[in-house]
Protein backbone atom coordinates (compact mmCIF):
# COMPACT_ATOMS: atom_id res chain seq x y z
CA UNK A 1 0.00 0.00 0.00
CA UNK A 2 2.79 2.42 0.94
CA UNK A 3 4.42 1.79 -2.49
CA UNK A 4 1.15 2.68 -4.24
CA UNK A 5 0.90 6.00 -2.38
CA UNK A 6 4.52 6.83 -3.26
CA UNK A 7 3.87 6.03 -6.94
CA UNK A 8 0.72 8.18 -6.97
CA UNK A 9 2.60 11.04 -5.36
CA UNK A 10 5.36 10.77 -7.99
CA UNK A 11 2.83 10.75 -10.82
CA UNK A 12 1.14 13.79 -9.35
CA UNK A 13 4.46 15.60 -9.12
CA UNK A 14 5.28 14.85 -12.77
CA UNK A 15 1.83 15.86 -13.95
CA UNK A 16 1.94 19.10 -12.01
CA UNK A 17 5.39 19.94 -13.35
CA UNK A 18 4.16 19.58 -16.92
CA UNK A 19 1.54 22.26 -16.28
CA UNK A 20 3.94 24.70 -14.64
CA UNK A 21 5.18 27.62 -16.71
CA UNK A 22 8.73 27.44 -18.00
CA UNK A 23 11.40 28.61 -15.60
CA UNK A 24 12.70 32.09 -16.37
CA UNK A 25 16.15 30.75 -17.21
CA UNK A 26 14.70 28.66 -20.06
CA UNK A 27 12.57 31.40 -21.63
CA UNK A 28 13.75 32.64 -25.02
CA UNK A 29 11.08 35.14 -26.07
CA UNK A 30 11.55 38.66 -24.75
CA UNK A 31 8.13 40.04 -25.70
CA UNK A 32 4.74 40.50 -24.01
CA UNK A 33 1.99 37.96 -24.66
CA UNK A 34 -1.48 39.33 -25.32
CA UNK A 35 -2.89 36.35 -27.25
CA UNK A 36 -1.05 33.05 -27.01
CA UNK A 37 -1.53 30.69 -29.97
CA UNK A 38 0.80 27.90 -28.86
CA UNK A 39 2.78 26.88 -25.78
CA UNK A 40 6.25 25.35 -26.12
CA UNK A 41 7.65 23.64 -23.03
CA UNK A 42 5.55 25.96 -20.88
CA UNK A 43 6.49 29.13 -22.79
CA UNK A 44 3.63 31.02 -24.41
CA UNK A 45 4.03 32.23 -27.99
CA UNK A 46 2.08 35.34 -28.93
CA UNK A 47 -0.01 35.57 -32.06
CA UNK A 48 1.87 38.69 -33.17
CA UNK A 49 5.10 36.70 -33.48
CA UNK A 50 3.46 34.02 -35.61
CA UNK A 51 1.76 36.64 -37.77
CA UNK A 52 5.15 38.29 -38.37
CA UNK A 53 6.53 34.95 -39.57
CA UNK A 54 3.48 34.46 -41.82
CA UNK A 55 4.01 37.87 -43.44
CA UNK A 56 7.70 37.15 -43.96
CA UNK A 57 6.92 33.85 -45.68
CA UNK A 58 3.93 35.14 -47.64
CA UNK A 59 1.43 32.96 -45.76
CA UNK A 60 -2.24 33.88 -45.42
CA UNK A 61 -2.86 34.00 -41.66
CA UNK A 62 -6.63 33.92 -42.23
CA UNK A 63 -6.34 30.52 -43.91
CA UNK A 64 -6.52 27.80 -41.20
CA UNK A 65 -4.04 25.52 -42.96
CA UNK A 66 -1.45 28.24 -43.57
CA UNK A 67 -1.96 29.60 -40.06
CA UNK A 68 -1.29 26.12 -38.66
CA UNK A 69 1.89 25.93 -40.74
CA UNK A 70 3.11 29.26 -39.37
CA UNK A 71 2.34 28.23 -35.79
CA UNK A 72 4.17 24.94 -36.19
CA UNK A 73 7.28 26.54 -37.69
CA UNK A 74 7.50 29.23 -35.00
CA UNK A 75 6.99 26.59 -32.31
CA UNK A 76 9.90 24.66 -33.80
CA UNK A 77 12.09 27.79 -33.67
CA UNK A 78 11.18 28.34 -30.02
CA UNK A 79 11.91 24.70 -29.11
CA UNK A 80 15.29 24.84 -30.80
CA UNK A 81 16.12 28.17 -29.15
CA UNK A 82 15.20 26.73 -25.77
CA UNK A 83 17.47 23.74 -26.37
CA UNK A 84 20.29 26.08 -27.40
CA UNK A 85 19.82 28.14 -24.25
CA UNK A 86 19.91 25.06 -22.04
CA UNK A 87 23.28 24.16 -23.54
CA UNK A 88 24.56 27.68 -23.02
CA UNK A 89 24.83 28.41 -26.72
CA UNK A 90 22.98 31.70 -26.24
CA UNK A 91 26.03 33.01 -24.34
CA UNK A 92 28.55 32.13 -27.05
CA UNK A 93 30.19 34.76 -29.30
CA UNK A 94 28.58 33.10 -32.33
CA UNK A 95 25.10 33.49 -30.85
CA UNK A 96 25.82 37.07 -29.81
CA UNK A 97 26.96 37.94 -33.33
CA UNK A 98 23.88 36.29 -34.87
CA UNK A 99 21.66 38.23 -32.50
CA UNK A 100 23.39 41.49 -33.37
CA UNK A 101 22.94 40.90 -37.09
CA UNK A 102 19.30 39.90 -36.62
CA UNK A 103 18.46 42.93 -34.52
CA UNK A 104 20.23 45.31 -36.89
CA UNK A 105 18.50 43.85 -39.94
CA UNK A 106 15.12 43.88 -38.21
CA UNK A 107 15.54 47.50 -37.14
CA UNK A 108 16.49 48.64 -40.64
CA UNK A 109 13.66 46.68 -42.25
CA UNK A 110 11.06 48.04 -39.84
CA UNK A 111 12.21 51.59 -40.51
CA UNK A 112 12.18 51.05 -44.26
CA UNK A 113 8.63 49.70 -44.15
CA UNK A 114 7.29 52.09 -41.51
CA UNK A 115 5.64 54.45 -44.00
CA UNK A 116 3.87 53.21 -47.14
CA UNK A 117 5.34 54.15 -50.50
CA UNK A 118 2.78 56.06 -52.53
CA UNK A 119 2.04 55.63 -56.23
CA UNK A 120 3.27 59.19 -56.74
CA UNK A 121 6.66 58.27 -55.26
CA UNK A 122 6.82 55.17 -57.45
CA UNK A 123 5.99 57.17 -60.57
CA UNK A 124 8.59 59.83 -59.70
CA UNK A 125 11.27 57.15 -59.25
CA UNK A 126 10.26 55.54 -62.56
CA UNK A 127 10.61 58.91 -64.32
CA UNK A 128 14.04 59.40 -62.74
CA UNK A 129 15.20 55.98 -63.89
CA UNK A 130 13.76 56.62 -67.35
CA UNK A 131 15.83 59.78 -67.65
CA UNK A 132 18.94 57.92 -66.50
CA UNK A 133 18.48 55.18 -69.11
CA UNK A 134 18.24 57.83 -71.84
CA UNK A 135 17.00 55.22 -74.30
CA UNK A 136 20.28 53.29 -74.44
CA UNK A 137 21.85 50.07 -73.28
CA UNK A 138 25.45 48.94 -73.55
CA UNK A 139 27.80 46.01 -73.96
CA UNK A 140 30.51 46.70 -71.39
CA UNK A 141 33.83 45.15 -70.41
CA UNK A 142 34.73 45.63 -66.77
CA UNK A 143 37.86 44.82 -64.78
CA UNK A 144 37.26 44.92 -61.01
CA UNK A 145 40.08 44.75 -58.46
CA UNK A 146 40.30 44.70 -54.67
CA UNK A 147 44.03 45.57 -54.49
CA UNK A 148 45.18 49.18 -54.82
CA UNK A 149 48.67 48.05 -55.85
CA UNK A 150 47.31 45.92 -58.68
CA UNK A 151 44.95 48.74 -59.67
CA UNK A 152 47.89 51.10 -60.03
CA UNK A 153 49.72 48.53 -62.16
CA UNK A 154 46.69 48.24 -64.45
CA UNK A 155 46.41 52.04 -64.73
CA UNK A 156 50.08 52.32 -65.72
CA UNK A 157 49.68 49.63 -68.39
CA UNK A 158 46.63 51.36 -69.87
CA UNK A 159 48.37 54.74 -69.90
CA UNK A 160 51.36 53.07 -71.54
CA UNK A 161 49.23 51.94 -74.47
CA UNK A 162 48.23 48.42 -73.41
CA UNK A 163 44.98 47.51 -75.28
CA UNK A 164 42.04 47.07 -72.93
CA UNK A 165 41.29 43.53 -74.18
CA UNK A 166 44.90 42.48 -73.61
CA UNK A 167 44.85 43.99 -70.13
CA UNK A 168 41.63 42.11 -69.32
CA UNK A 169 43.15 38.85 -70.52
CA UNK A 170 46.40 39.35 -68.61
CA UNK A 171 44.68 40.26 -65.35
CA UNK A 172 41.89 37.66 -65.42
CA UNK A 173 42.13 35.07 -62.63
CA UNK A 174 45.14 36.72 -61.01
CA UNK A 175 45.70 38.02 -57.48
CA UNK A 176 43.77 41.16 -56.60
CA UNK A 177 41.23 40.72 -59.41
CA UNK A 178 37.59 40.21 -58.45
CA UNK A 179 36.30 39.84 -62.00
CA UNK A 180 37.23 40.50 -65.60
CA UNK A 181 34.12 40.09 -67.72
CA UNK A 182 31.96 41.45 -70.50
CA UNK A 183 28.35 42.37 -69.73
CA UNK A 184 26.01 42.09 -72.68
CA UNK A 185 23.34 44.76 -72.94
CA UNK A 186 22.88 46.44 -69.60
CA UNK A 187 21.44 49.90 -68.97
CA UNK A 188 22.67 52.50 -66.50
CA UNK A 189 20.03 51.70 -63.87
CA UNK A 190 21.71 48.31 -63.40
CA UNK A 191 24.95 49.83 -62.11
CA UNK A 192 25.83 51.54 -58.80
CA UNK A 193 25.62 55.36 -59.11
CA UNK A 194 29.40 55.94 -59.34
CA UNK A 195 29.81 53.38 -62.12
CA UNK A 196 26.72 54.63 -63.96
CA UNK A 197 28.10 58.17 -63.88
CA UNK A 198 31.46 57.00 -65.29
CA UNK A 199 29.79 54.97 -68.04
CA UNK A 200 27.54 57.88 -69.04
CA UNK A 201 30.65 59.95 -69.88
CA UNK A 202 32.11 57.35 -72.26
CA UNK A 203 31.56 56.82 -75.97
CA UNK A 204 31.70 53.49 -77.76
CA UNK A 205 35.28 52.20 -77.74
CA UNK A 206 36.36 54.45 -74.87
CA UNK A 207 37.36 53.32 -71.41
CA UNK A 208 37.98 54.91 -68.03
CA UNK A 209 41.65 55.98 -67.96
CA UNK A 210 41.64 55.81 -64.17
CA UNK A 211 39.93 53.21 -62.00
CA UNK A 212 36.53 54.14 -60.61
CA UNK A 213 36.51 53.53 -56.81
CA UNK A 214 33.35 52.18 -55.22
CA UNK A 215 32.82 50.35 -51.91
CA UNK A 216 36.43 49.29 -51.48
CA UNK A 217 36.83 48.09 -55.07
CA UNK A 218 38.32 49.68 -58.20
CA UNK A 219 36.77 49.33 -61.65
CA UNK A 220 38.11 49.88 -65.18
CA UNK A 221 35.26 50.07 -67.69
CA UNK A 222 35.06 50.10 -71.48
CA UNK A 223 31.98 50.50 -73.68
CA UNK A 224 32.07 47.98 -76.51
CA UNK A 225 28.72 48.70 -78.17
CA UNK A 226 25.57 50.75 -77.64
CA UNK A 227 22.05 50.40 -78.99
CA UNK A 228 18.59 51.84 -78.52
CA UNK A 229 16.64 50.55 -75.54
CA UNK A 230 12.92 50.85 -74.74
CA UNK A 231 12.29 50.39 -71.00
CA UNK A 232 9.29 48.34 -69.80
CA UNK A 233 6.12 50.20 -68.88
CA UNK A 234 5.61 51.58 -65.37
CA UNK A 235 3.08 48.89 -64.40
CA UNK A 236 5.60 46.15 -65.19
CA UNK A 237 8.32 47.68 -63.00
CA UNK A 238 6.12 49.06 -60.22
CA UNK A 239 6.81 46.40 -57.57
CA UNK A 240 10.51 46.29 -58.40
CA UNK A 241 10.67 50.05 -57.93
CA UNK A 242 8.91 49.68 -54.58
CA UNK A 243 11.60 47.24 -53.41
CA UNK A 244 14.30 49.58 -54.66
CA UNK A 245 12.86 52.53 -52.75
CA UNK A 246 12.67 50.44 -49.57
CA UNK A 247 16.33 49.55 -50.01
CA UNK A 248 17.16 53.24 -50.40
CA UNK A 249 15.22 54.04 -47.24
CA UNK A 250 17.09 51.30 -45.41
CA UNK A 251 20.44 52.66 -46.59
CA UNK A 252 19.46 56.17 -45.53
CA UNK A 253 18.50 54.88 -42.08
CA UNK A 254 21.82 53.02 -41.75
CA UNK A 255 23.80 56.11 -42.69
CA UNK A 256 21.85 58.27 -40.20
CA UNK A 257 22.40 55.85 -37.31
CA UNK A 258 26.09 55.44 -38.07
CA UNK A 259 26.59 59.18 -38.42
CA UNK A 260 25.11 59.72 -34.95
CA UNK A 261 26.92 56.79 -33.33
CA UNK A 262 29.90 57.50 -31.05
CA UNK A 263 32.45 54.80 -31.87
CA UNK A 264 35.83 54.88 -30.15
CA UNK A 265 38.62 52.68 -28.89
CA UNK A 266 38.18 51.32 -25.36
Amino acid sequence: MRFIWIALALLCTLACSENKPAQSESLVLNMPVSKAVVVVNGEQVDSALVEAYARERGLDFTDPSQKATAIRKVAEFVALAQAAKQLGFDKSPTAALSQLKFQAAGFVQSKAEAAPITDAELQAEYDTQLALVAGQEFSISILTLNSLDRTQVAARELSGGRPFDVLMGNFANTDGVVKAETLTWANLTQFPPKLAEAISKLKVGEYTPEAVPDNGLWHFIRINEARAFTPPEFATLKEGIRRSLREKRAQTEIEAVLAAAKISEP
